[in-house]
């Protein structure tokens, strides 16, 4: 049922028992159109119209009613929340959601009254379209491998595991009390809870990196594009594993604890700038001659370089016991597992200024390596090469390399996956499987 004040721009289509739903497909259609004519070129000169009546009747067709639906089996409105984007200048003081400085959102029950009346001006409607689009209509999965150079253009993926998550306009707070979150639209951010047993498979060596590669794509699997892609080498893996052993916090670590494993966390800011991935890096146990994991030598010269590292505050995972309107971005762990609460995924509050930040290489620079890549055609190099990688992965330290958490704006997601020629995964292949996680 369409709400008040709404109408219908075709007339209804006649259902039928498939299983696939054409809505989705035209959905992503008439997003796509708009936001292409949306902005006009005359010489140098850049137009935007105001297509606001058009979101909204698209967000009226295709979100709040079942006008384009050709299938009975349809789960294109399964949602029962709907997302609404106010105008930043006119965003109401009633929300569910606040950020300072940030704006808010509103979200109402499907079938709620109170919901904002058709082209109502003081809603964002490209906003809320897409936003609602990302939360309810689009399936990510995200995919951390652990690759190895074979050869000059080659690439061998040793372990990968693939998991779904869910995305996010919000964040839990350190630094607030209870349920209490913070909206972080327009970045979407898609978390994994549980990080350490989800990705306890992951392990990096010497002369080895970390992929992570986030996918979107539609309900119906018509629609797929790669939104990050980025990697990470052991050597700075270990690099900021061993920088930050010296600082305040772990020599006060080793005071209060020395049972618990030692973590670093570092950010991973994606390929031209886009989006950011966090990873949690930490000895794997019991290997190596450096048995103590958390019992680090103290540098007093180190200790005033870097913030006290802050542990991430308590949370509830089971989004069942939560109000309707906090839609947290989690990934369950493993069922039956219990883990210590205080391992949940870090928001990018906690991380900013404290933690370090480097740039994501593309699967192109790790192919690319120069001088070494003309080595290749050597006589006998390869076998040295080899010889030498083998040598200094059974000499080094292992490293656990746990994603938490990847997060893009919106705009950035949407434009990936309508590009007329999406990127295609390269470590995640296997989405048809019924089991997600896999280890090679």
């Amino acid at each position: 049922m369409l709400a008040d004040g709404l109408e219908a721009s075709d007339s209804p289509t006649p259902t039928t028992s498939t299983t696939q739903c054409a809505c989705v497909g035209e959905f992503l259609k008439r997003i796509c159109n708009l936001r292409r004519t949306q902005i006009t070129f005359e010489g140098d000169l850049a137009f935007v119209s105001n297509q606001e009546r058009r979101w909204s009747q698209v967000f009226s067709d295709f979100i709040v009613g079942n006008v384009h639906c050709t299938s009975d089996k349809c789960s294109a409105h399964s949602d029962d929340m709907l997302w609404y984007v106010p105008m930043q200048q006119r965003a109401s003081q009633n929300s569910s959601y606040s950020a300072p400085g940030n704006g808010q959102l509103q979200v109402y029950r499907r079938q709620s009254p109170k919901q904002p009346a058709a082209f109502d001006s003081g809603i964002n409607w490209e906003e809320t379209v897409c936003l609602n689009l990302i939360l309810q209509q689009l399936d990510f999965h995200v995919t951390c491998a652990v690759c190895t150079k074979t050869s000059p253009q080659n690439l061998q993926i040793l372990r990968k595991n693939c998991q779904r998550v869910y995305p996010s306009p919000s964040r839990r707070r350190m630094d607030s009390k209870g349920e209490c979150e913070e909206i972080t639209f327009p970045k979407i951010y898609f978390a994994i809870d549980d990080f350490e047993q989800i990705f306890s498979d992951v392990i990096v060596r010497d002369g080895e990196c970390v992929c992570v590669e986030l996918v979107a794509r539609d309900r119906y699997k018509n629609r797929e594009a790669v939104i990050f892609l980025g990697s990470i080498r052991y050597e700075v893996l270990k690099q900021v594993y061993d920088t930050r052993a010296s600082t305040t916090w772990h020599w006060a670590q080793r005071l209060i604890s020395s049972s618990q494993r030692r973590q670093e966390f570092v950010r991973m800011r994606g390929p031209h700038g886009k989006g950011y991935a966090e990873m949690a890096v930490a000895r794997v146990a019991n290997c190596g001659f450096e048995t103590p994991m958390s019992d680090q030598p103290v540098d007093f010269d180190g200790s005033n370089s870097l913030d006290q590292y802050n542990r991430r505050r308590l949370s509830d995972t089971n989004l069942s016991h939560r109000p309707v309107y906090n839609r947290s971005a989690m990934t369950p762990g493993p069922s039956g597992c219990q883990t210590s609460r205080a391992r949940r995924w870090q928001s990018e509050a906690d991380t900013v200024n404290q933690y370090p930040e480097v740039e994501a290489n593309t699967i192109d620079d790790e192919l690319d390596e120069n001088v070494l890549s003309r080595l290749w055609s050597v006589r006998g190099f390869g076998q040295a090469w080899h010889w030498l990688r083998e040598k200094r992965r059974a000499e080094c330290t292992p490293l656990n390399a746990y994603l938490t958490y990847v997060t893009l704006t919106w705009s950035t997601i949407l434009d990936d996956l309508l590009l007329e020629r999406p990127r295609r995964p390269i470590l995640t292949f296997d989405l048809s499987l019924p089991e997600l996680k896999m280890a090679h």
